[in-house]
């Protein structure tokens, strides 16, 4: 597609980072050379996407505007999909070995997520800042901003260790990906979570994020000043009037790693395969 493959690593994306927000509205080329100059004083130079996902993976700060962070997880997501791929050719053909890979990729994500916050609360201070962290109000809401940056985060934690694809077989799906999904792909699905990615650290650790971010938007911290119990207040969140794209999917990943997680160890008893049909008892 567009003389590239339908699934690309990240080295082949020959690109720079997304520019800065007042070169993408200037209205006129003179506007663009001063935002230009302005942005040359100030030490800021145009680094290459894989420059920047690099930079992070080594917990190195990346100066761009938010969109470039968007994209930089973007690229760490698509480093821990072709590393769990990697993984799985090592494990079912023998060729090359598992890699400790996740650990530094968990490092970087959260590393992100820091240099995301210390740049968010650079910008929203008073002392002056420089263009590329700046966000217009008309462009972006800085509270979109700042939901936006912990949904991402908790998908990365938790794609990191988990396939979505595994727990939605698990859990009874008929097709997936364009295809029937058959008895055989569920018992494979079925003893790969229960066997091997239940008891692992990694479970535990996607587990928690699911977790982290369930409370979070199912169960946002009162200040008190309502005086009633979380409990009490009932679900506030509507996943129809979400604003933001991702976060009801996201919300649906964690919860389907929670019931994956909880039904390898406590459901699989009550649970009954036939030749025909999957559901849990």
């Amino acid at each position: 597609m567009f003389g590239h493959a339908a699934v690309m690593v990240a080295h082949e994306m020959r690109i720079p980072l997304p520019c800065d927000e007042a070169l993408w509205a200037a209205p006129s080329g003179a506007e663009v050379r001063s935002h230009e100059h302005s942005l040359t004083l100030s030490g800021y130079r145009p680094m290459s996407f894989l420059e920047a996902l690099k930079k992070t993976l080594n917990s190195q700060h990346v100066q761009t505007n938010t969109f470039g962070r968007v994209t930089i997880m973007a690229g760490l997501m698509s480093v821990s999909w072709h590393m769990r791929m990697q993984d799985v050719r090592a494990s079912s053909i023998g060729v090359g070995k598992q890699g400790s890979w996740s650990d530094q990729l968990a490092s970087a994500c959260d590393f992100w997520r820091r240099d995301f916050d210390a740049s968010l609360a650079k910008s929203s201070s008073n002392a002056p800042v420089c263009l590329y962290d700046r966000i217009s109000s008309d462009v972006m809401d800085k509270e979109k901003v700042f939901e936006s940056r912990t949904v991402l985060h908790h998908l990365a934690r938790m794609a990191m260790y988990v396939d979505i694809v595994d727990c939605q077989i698990l859990a009874g799906a008929k097709r997936s990906l364009g295809r029937v999904i058959t008895a055989n792909d569920h018992a494979a699905a079925s003893k790969k979570l229960r066997e091997t990615w239940a008891p692992s650290h990694g479970a535990r650790d996607a587990v928690f994020y699911a977790l982290r971010f369930l409370s979070a938007v199912l169960l946002p911290e009162d200040d008190g000043s309502s005086g009633r119990h979380p409990s009490a207040q009932g679900l506030a969140y509507s996943a129809r009037d979400d604003n933001l794209l991702n976060r009801p999917w996201v919300l649906y990943f964690a919860a389907l790693v929670v019931w994956t997680y909880g039904f390898c160890y406590v459901g699989y008893k009550s649970y009954t395969n036939t030749a025909t049909s999957f559901h849990v008892v």
